[in-house]
């Protein structure tokens, strides 16, 4: 049985709750990978675009200490315009954590994945 989708998260709001879209270039918070394989979508609002890059990681310093440890490998990459508002890929690999990496974005965005 499938779970339930996840979101990537871009931080905390100040009363602990995730912040579930972003509109900046960043990373997301690092997110345990329940299984082996996975989807990764990502869309972003009407007349918008971004750039993606799913990343994996083995190293557990990359999901249990600092997001910004450099031991992410390039998983894929989501690319969406204001002619394709929504897109992703599947993977079937067993690595330990994933984050979302925007390295582009105009409007607002929001990344999920499926664990299967």
């Amino acid at each position: 049985m499938a779970s339930t989708p996840r979101t990537f998260s871009f931080g905390t709001n100040s009363d602990g709750s995730k912040i579930l879209t972003t509109t900046t270039v960043q990373a997301s918070d690092p997110a345990f990978k329940e299984g082996t394989y996975t989807t990764f979508q990502g869309s972003v609002s009407t007349g918008g675009s971004a750039t993606i890059v799913i990343q994996g990681s083995n190293d557990s310093t990359s999901y249990y200490g600092t997001p910004t440890t450099n031991n992410w490998i390039t998983l894929g990459t989501i690319t969406l315009t204001a002619g394709t508002l929504s897109d992703g890929f599947t993977t079937v690999a067993p690595w330990r954590a994933v984050r979302a990496n925007v390295t582009a974005v105009t409007g607002t965005l929001r990344v999920r994945y499926q664990p299967g």
